[in-house]
């Protein structure tokens, strides 16, 4: 049986294939090897895309944003807040964003070099130490109306200064339905983000990140509930007294569909016979699926059958071909879907453990098999230890107006008498007394002295006539 094991649910980008001169093929390109036919072609040892004739490099979807590397320009930045240089962009905020640009301005706090994609990229603060409102964000009016309920997703690269100048932040995505509505507050430095205006509105933000001379890659996906023509983004709405300073580059906004998705289940379960996984089906792809980078051949739907005790344990991709590229997935691992569990079990004679339908009273390894929410095996094996109940007899004797304890029992009289207390292993011990309460012995002595004499009883002596009782131990 199989098991679905972890999605990998970052968005993928269209991919194309590249051969060792890095020049762009229409299909999989190989110096002998072909890539999807599961035989080692050029005799290396490597079969598929298991080989570096196989390699790809990613590329994306036409972004919506207008000059999304910000490479088109008109003039070269020397300062701070000339993001009028980069083509198609509006100032959004009254706290100006600054072009960077290696023709140029390297940024109030230098940029991460290299720039990632070309030239060029945009620096922005979210709040400043005396100003905390003072917050600058990248903005534009959209080449394509993003229409109400249907999902989008923006990918882009967000560049880090050191820790100090670039602390962690989540980048924070504000619609508006109208272009007119940039930029938004006007003439106020300290109006803070965009949803203090009323024709803003808040679409959706990154977890925190944070890097250190670097860049990072990151998307946000969303859902507008209204359309949307401009689109504004940088940080929260919640006031920043600290130097918050960051950067933005390769700004790609399209509709979700449009990046291919990781493989996911479909229907079915890993342990019944119509599990199915793969995405969507694009009638204008082709589609060849590979297990851990061996083509499975023949294997050219959109969907993909796991049949228990039929497909392997591996980790399962999917390539989609059009006639200017592909596109392939993140790996999709299937694994033994047995879940074993062990249970060390310690009990008191007498008592019992209930696994499954069975019950158990006696030391021994036992294993019960059980069906998950997914309809596959979990193993369960029970180590049970039973552990004995301790038993003590005790015969005592006493005297009369003395007592015998047993634990917080106190007894003065004959019997036999039963307690139950608990033992150094935890469980019962029963403690079993037969008390027997002894006579007092009596002596009577009649004696009789001369004169001068005496007569000792213990250690008492007498010389003179008399009745005396003395106490002795018996």
């Amino acid at each position: 049986m199989y098991k679905w094991g972890l999605y990998i649910t970052s968005i993928l980008s269209v991919v194309l294939f590249y051969n060792k001169n890095n020049t762009a093929k229409n299909s999989i390109p190989t110096a002998n090897e072909i890539c999807n036919n599961a035989i080692d072609d050029d005799a290396d040892g490597l079969i598929d895309l298991n080989d570096p004739d196989c390699q790809c490099v990613t590329s994306l979807p036409e972004s919506f944003i207008p000059n999304p590397s910000f490479e088109d320009m008109s003039c070269c930045p020397t300062w701070e807040a000339e993001l009028n240089c980069a083509d198609s962009w509006i100032q959004a905020s009254v706290p100006t964003t600054d072009y960077i640009h290696n023709c140029g301005f390297q940024g109030l706090y230098p940029a991460p070099l290299p720039i990632p994609d070309g030239d060029g990229c945009v620096g922005f603060r979210n709040g400043k130490p005396g100003a905390p409102n003072f917050k600058e964000y990248t903005g534009a009016c959209l080449t394509n109306t993003l229409n109400a309920g249907e999902e989008y997703t923006i990918d882009f690269l967000m560049g880090f200064n050191t820790p100090n100048i670039s602390p962690p932040m989540a980048v924070h995505l504000y619609g508006t339905s109208d272009c007119s509505n940039l930029p938004f507050g006007i003439g106020n430095a300290a109006f803070g983000c965009p949803t203090n205006d009323p024709n803003w509105f808040y679409l959706g933000q990154t977890p925190v990140h944070s890097g250190n001379m670097n860049w990072l890659q990151t998307s946000v996906t969303f859902t507008p509930t209204q359309d949307v023509n401009a689109l504004v983004m940088g940080g929260d709405c919640v006031p920043n007294n600290v130097t918050a300073y960051y950067y933005f580059d390769r700004l790609t906004l399209a509709r979700t569909i449009d990046f291919f998705s990781s493989l996911e289940t479909v229907s079915g379960t890993p342990c019944t016979n119509d599990w199915v996984i793969g995405v969507q089906n694009v009638d204008s792809l082709s589609y060849q699926w590979y297990l851990d980078g061996v083509a499975l051949v023949g294997d050219t739907n959109a969907l993909y059958q796991i049949i228990p005790g039929v497909a392997g344990y591996g980790e399962y991709q999917l390539i989609a071909s059009s006639p200017n590229g592909c596109d392939i997935s993140n790996a999709f691992e299937v694994e033994d879907p047995t879940v074993f569990a062990t249970i060390d079990s310690t009990i008191c004679e007498g008592e019992s453990v209930q696994l499954g339908n069975n019950t158990y009273t006696i030391d021994g390894v036992y294993n019960e098999t059980f069906l998950n929410w997914q309809g596959c095996d979990s193993i369960v094996t029970l180590n049970l230890t039973v552990l004995p109940v301790l038993q003590t007899q005790l015969m005592e004797s006493i005297c009369p107006g003395d007592s015998f304890a047993v634990g917080d029992s106190i007894y003065i009289a004959n019997g036999n008498y039963m307690n139950i207390l608990t033992g150094p292993n935890g469980c019962d011990s029963i403690v079993n007394l037969d008390l027997s309460i002894l006579p007092v012995a009596q002596v009577q002595l009649t004696e009789i002295i001369c004169p001068g004499d005496s007569f000792a009883v213990g250690d008492s002596i007498y010389i003179a006539n008399g009745n005396y009782m003395n106490i002795l131990t018996g």
